[in-house]
């Protein structure tokens, strides 16, 4: 199978909020917190434990190492894939960035050739 991605992914387990984005506003009262599998600069992989899906539009609040406050940005679930841990159902889902402030996007490119240097 061919590899489709467009950014290389650093496997990286980040604190994260996120929130449905169902009114195209931030503002959401129902704030979750995970971890993320991995990262790119193009998007995140997110674990859940309730299932999100493909074509949801989140609110995300990601926590990066080095970052004094948390990386914000909008993705959209692009596929699914469900696992079992410990008789536990989870979710892996793919998360494309579709909207992140500008200055971020510089900070977050800078942290990815950073860690990839290490």
């Amino acid at each position: 199978m061919e590899n489709m991605r467009g950014f290389p992914r650093l496997s990286l387990a980040c604190e994260i909020e996120y929130s449905l984005n169902t009114s195209g506003t931030p503002e959401n009262k129902e704030t979750m917190m995970s971890k993320t599998r991995d990262i790119s600069q193009g998007g995140i992989c997110l674990i859940t434990f309730s299932p999100l899906q493909i074509g949801d539009i989140l609110n995300l609040r990601i926590r990066l190492k080095g970052f004094h406050k948390p990386f914000k940005a909008l993705g959209k679930v692009v596929w699914t894939q469900t696992f079992e841990i410990g008789g536990q159902e989870g979710y892996d889902n793919g998360i494309e960035f579709i909207e992140i402030p500008e200055a971020q996007k510089g900070e977050l490119k800078e942290f990815m050739q950073k860690m990839f240097s290490i």
